[in-house]
């Protein structure tokens, strides 16, 4: 459920969270009809509408009206005001609100941080099945935060968020198997679940790969498919573009011809089944 900004990546924006915004306006996977919802989220008459069903009891609006306050849609943003009225539709059972109070409580927008509190609500939100909330979860597990720290717990809360298809519970899966927290070590398994989280262009799986491959980890040592994959995020990932750095010193100049190529060919099929996935939410 996270929401990203920037005017100059709206489409971007709103393909990745098409959603949320299904679930709050009820809008499909068209870009056209996504545009349109956004301009409507945008609107203060719209959210004046929302604000008025909100009042009288009505939950999907109550929902709607803490994400416009949360993010700023047709309103100044306020942390309170949006936990006010996400309280008030989580009170009633809905998973994403739940799931919000739990993302406010932890975050520490409406006073100190609460991870006790933020793993309540993700926990009431789990039991529904949000995909979301079980990762934040599996984090909280993880970490021992706001719950007795079980690293079991945290694996199979990751395992239900990775096969509902969330890219960060792929990544976070891959790591618990590779170095064998929670569960027996196995790398290609881990591979796999990297690769699953790579083709949502999760930046950093997309390095793990790189890592995989440079190490022969899951997947047969492959310097050439390694450089490939960090050429991908060498603007978006400090360690990658050290990676490259490095190999550019000591990889021959023809061995990094090649890399350069299969990058862009890499480019082009993460970003194919990146779009993929989001036409089958």
């Amino acid at each position: 459920m996270t929401i990203r900004n920037a005017r100059g990546h709206i489409l971007a924006v709103l393909l990745a969270t098409l959603s949320v915004l299904a679930l709050i306006t009820g809008c499909d996977s068209s870009q056209e009809n996504a545009r349109k919802q956004f301009a409507l989220l945008r609107s203060s008459e719209e959210f004046e509408k929302v604000k008025s069903k909100a009042e009288n009891g009505d939950l999907a609006s109550q929902r709607a009206l803490g994400f416009r306050y949360h993010y700023g849609f047709g309103v100044k943003p306020d942390a309170n005001l949006s936990f006010k009225w996400y309280m008030k539709a989580a009170e009633k059972g809905d998973p994403d609100a739940q799931w919000a109070i739990g993302d406010l409580y932890e975050s520490g927008l409406v006073g100190p941080v609460n991870h006790s509190e933020a793993c309540k609500w993700f926990a009431k939100s789990a039991e529904q099945g949000d995909a979301y909330a079980l990762l934040r979860l599996g984090a909280c597990y993880q970490k021992g935060s706001g719950v007795h720290k079980d690293e079991r717990i945290a694996v199979l809360l990751y395992r239900m968020s990775a096969d509902k298809g969330v890219a960060e519970a792929q990544y976070n899966l891959g790591n618990c198997l590779l170095n064998g927290c929670g569960t027996d070590k196995n790398e290609s398994a881990a591979f796999t679940f990297y690769r699953k989280a790579a083709e949502q262009e999760f930046v950093p799986a997309i390095y793990s790969l790189g890592l995989c491959y440079a190490n022969g980890q899951g997947v047969k040592k492959d310097m050439i498919e390694a450089y490939a994959y960090w050429d991908i995020i060498d603007t978006r990932h400090p360690d990658a573009r050290s990676k490259i750095a490095e190999l550019d010193k000591t990889m021959p100049e023809d061995s990094i011809d090649i890399a350069v190529k299969r990058s862009r060919i890499l480019r082009k099929e993460i970003e194919f089944k990146r779009v993929q996935s989001l036409k089958k939410k």
